[in-house]
């Protein structure tokens, strides 16, 4: 079996991650793939971690947007 470590996994979707924000909490292992984050955070009022609950800093790019766009066609 494979540790967390190892294999990084989107809190949001719960698929593998290669691209994805992480969590400004040192002891946190929550990862966001940015689409599911633009997604995930813009139904919040204040943009919180899933896992520990800590102020969300990571912004979500321009062409996440646009991939995530792109998609729902």
């Amino acid at each position: 079996m494979y540790d967390e470590e190892q294999v990084k996994v989107c809190a949001v979707c719960h698929c593998l991650a290669f691209k994805y924000q992480i969590c400004a909490n040192p002891l946190c292992t929550v990862k966001i793939h940015n689409p599911c984050a633009e997604k995930y955070f813009k139904k919040k009022a204040v943009q919180r971690c899933p896992g520990c609950s800590e102020l969300w800093p990571n912004k979500v790019r321009a062409e996440c947007r646009q991939s995530l766009s792109q998609r729902q066609r």
